[in-house]
């Protein structure tokens, strides 16, 4: 039994050997293909073939017998195959390839047409020869067999794909969009499908758009709408061709028509409106929801539409580059009347913080804020969830104002109320921050430390940050006189106070000119322009950060923030492109380069883009790849 076992453990190891050594020829030989080394190559496909006869050895050695000219060779070869596996299309394409080669045209194209005649028919076999065909660079003979098999199949089934697949590699774009928009007068469930298509044939909305191929979609949509007036699917493509294009007020009208075919009475509107806002599109957003408006107070909607409305204005006046001061009154007005009709409606909380919001940092009638606030808050209709939240909402504006100590009061009695909640773990932040205005460095990094481990990222990486900055600015030192200054000219940058806070980084450069503290400074000196709205300053003062303090650890974060700035705010995609790439680049290891990588690849508009250097031939070896 034993020496059984032994024997079949010898056996084991030879065959294992013998696989091993045949798996080393094979990568050998491919690698000499690959380096046009065809003498070299065929001695080792010549060693792998007899034993080895899979689709993948076949085509190196044909390939090598090929490169050499030595067509009696791989005749022989490919008729092996051919016997081997009878039917695969794509070994007979190869014989008559090598008819071609050696002049014998007659003898291929017989080849082809017997391939094609017969067939049985069905829809596989037709597609599978057509792929055969495509796989080898014949796309004639391919849209050939998908014609016969339309021809032969008629309504059994379409081939639109497939001869979209074709057309495609063709560069005839106006009949892939007719075979996709014949498909789906057929059959409208295939609409997601034909959409990711176009998207990645026309590359819509992207600075290599077809835009005469979309031009034509667009008419050829508006012709198949006319003649089905009562199919849904063609104003669905518009909308979402426009939107596609980023050309939401366009796309708007044909919202507008599928939410009446459809009898969804403003409905679609909304849902569309929530697109144009995510899009900072806010005028085309404020047009939906007037025009839901429009059916009366009575409206189901009527309420949630006007709420929305607010809403965008609000976020609109949040993005301006200028605030128009009567702008903000007109939109406050419009929010105390819609304020005071509201008893406990869903919508009454947010209307209150975004309320509060503008009478404290647009108006700068924080008291007026507070006096809400402290009303609302003891509302017994709100969650207590919500209640801390406007306690946080009326600290923030108690700093805004001036009573440091009244926030910090809110903000431990949210601490207390939500110990292990998101909304507890904000609270203690912006307390330890109180803190850290007052001078109170030590307590404040102690409460800081404890954030580290929140379940919240920002606030664990808002509270890292700030732990450092005091540790880097106190640490080692008794005297904390640049930090008191750069922490009284962070509390008035939160109050608005942008000149006082100039004053103190006055200060601060000319009593610590080499203070380790200056990358810092360049931060909050560009938040402070963020706050003022003047990107362009907030911009130069983050590219400072970059090449003044390149290896510190706030570069990556100035680079992110130019490239948000170009990206969300300038609408310059080319310029946010280059900051995002530089993150990937130069700060591989930065927490941005997930969010940079998406951003930049979404800006080129190619999900295969690469940041990697190829690996070396020797890395390949090593790492066991074929090389």
């Amino acid at each position: 039994m034993i020496k059984g076992l032994l024997n079949s453990i010898l056996i084991l190891i030879v065959f294992s050997s013998v696989a091993l050594g045949q798996n080393n020829d094979l990568k050998l030989a491919e690698y000499y293909l690959q380096n046009q080394e065809y003498d070299k190559a065929l001695s080792y496909y010549e060693k792998v073939y007899p034993s080895f006869k899979s689709k993948r050895v076949y085509e190196g050695y044909f390939e090598t017998l090929v490169a050499l000219k030595d067509f009696k060779e791989a005749e022989k070869l490919v008729k092996k195959q051919i016997k081997q596996e009878p039917f695969d299309y794509e070994y007979k394409i190869d014989l008559a390839e090598l008819f071609e080669v050696t002049q014998r045209e007659d003898k291929a194209t017989e080849l082809y047409q017997e391939l094609i005649s017969e067939l049985t028919p069905s829809a596989n076999n037709y597609i599978s020869l057509a792929n055969a065909f495509k796989n080898k660079g014949k796309n004639k003979l391919a849209l050939q067999v998908l014609e016969e098999g339309r021809r032969k199949l008629k309504k059994e089934t379409t081939l639109n794909f497939q001869f979209a697949e074709i057309y495609a590699i063709e560069g005839d774009w106006n009949k892939v969009i007719d075979e996709y928009l014949d498909l789906l007068d057929i059959n409208k469930s295939y609409k997601r499908s034909v959409e990711v298509m176009l998207s990645r044939y026309l590359k819509i909305g992207t600075e290599d758009e077809n835009e005469n191929s979309t031009a034509y979609l667009q008419q050829k949509l508006l012709e198949y709408s006319q003649k089905s007036p009562n199919k849904v699917i063609y104003p669905e493509l518009l909308q979402w061709l426009f939107v596609q294009k980023k050309q939401f007020g366009i796309a708007l009208r044909y919202v507008k028509s599928i939410d009446k075919k459809t009898d969804a009475r403003g409905l679609k509107v909304m849902e569309f409106a929530n697109i144009a806002k995510t899009n900072f599109d806010y005028g085309t957003a404020r047009q939906c929801y007037e025009y839901v408006m429009e059916f009366g107070e009575n409206h189901p909607y009527y309420e949630d539409a006007k709420a929305e409305y607010l809403n965008t204005a609000y976020l609109e006046i949040q993005r301006a580059n200028v605030v128009d001061s009567t702008q903000v009154y007109k939109l406050i007005s419009e929010y105390e009347q819609q304020y005071q009709k509201l008893k406990n409606n869903r919508s009454r909380f947010r209307m209150v913080i975004e309320l509060t919001t503008l009478y404290a940092y647009y108006s700068d009638q924080a008291a007026l804020a507070i006096k809400i606030l402290e009303t609302e808050k003891g509302n017994g209709a709100y969650t207590l969830q919500q209640i801390g939240l406007l306690k946080i909402q009326l600290g923030d504006i108690y700093v805004l104002y001036g009573d440091i100590w009244e926030a910090s009061l809110l903000y431990m009695q949210v601490d207390k109320m939500f110990k292990n909640d998101p909304i507890g773990h904000e609270a203690k932040f912006k307390s330890a921050r109180v803190l850290y205005y007052s001078g109170e460095f030590a307590l404040a990094k102690s409460q800081l430390d404890v954030l580290k481990a929140s379940t919240s990222k920002l606030i664990a990486n808002d509270a890292m940050r700030l732990s450092l900055l005091i540790q880097d600015n106190t640490g080692l030192d008794s005297v904390t006189t640049a930090m008191e200054l750069y922490a009284a000219a962070d509390l008035l940058i939160q109050q608005h106070k942008y000149q006082e806070a100039q004053s103190k980084f006055d200060s601060l450069g000319l009593l610590f000119p080499f203070h380790g503290i200056a990358d810092e400074v360049l931060m909050l000196k560009a938040e402070m322009k963020m706050k003022q709205h003047k990107w362009q300053e907030a911009i130069d003062y983050y590219l400072k950060i970059y090449n003044s303090h390149g290896k510190d650890i706030l570069a990556d974060d100035a680079l992110f923030k130019t490239a948000e700035i170009y990206y969300n705010i300038l609408n310059d995609k080319e310029k946010a492109a280059e900051y995002y790439k530089k993150i990937l680049f130069e700060y591989s290891g930065s927490l941005f380069v997930v969010e940079a990588r998406k951003k930049f690849r979404e800006i080129k508009g190619n999900s295969n883009v690469e940041f990697n250097k190829d690996k070396t031939l020797e890395e390949k070896f090593t790492e066991g790849e074929t090389p």
